[in-house]
């Protein structure tokens, strides 16, 4: 079995870091989609209403951003898109969580 060229390499990790994110978007869209009460009723101490349609359009707009993500002709535009809902999200709900789970993402996005 003959070793594959780093370009090849190259492009095997990416469509993997690719997928990867795009799984974790699914469950992130879906998530929100289902909007359990769980989360709704955690959701006022971080500042964010208590309002199951605030969470399904949220869900909506990701998943809408995951599928031209998806898309290899709009990837960069899903990207662009995607990176600004995390800048977005760590910025309202503040702290170093969310700031920490959204660079590894935007990361791997762009890479």
């Amino acid at each position: 079995m003959s070793r594959p060229e780093p370009v090849q390499r190259e492009r095997i990790l990416g469509w993997g870091l690719s997928g990867l994110v795009l799984l974790f978007l699914a469950m992130d869209a879906g998530g929100k989609l289902i909007a359990p009460a769980q989360m709704i009723a955690y959701s006022p101490p971080i500042g964010i209403p208590a309002e199951p349609g605030l969470y399904q359009q949220l869900g909506v707009i990701l998943a809408v951003c995951a599928l031209l993500y998806a898309v290899p002709r709009t990837a960069v535009l899903g990207a662009i898109l995607l990176t600004a809902i995390w800048a977005a999200q760590s910025r309202c709900t503040g702290g170093w969580a969310a700031r920490c789970s959204a660079t590894p993402c935007s990361a791997c996005i762009w890479a």
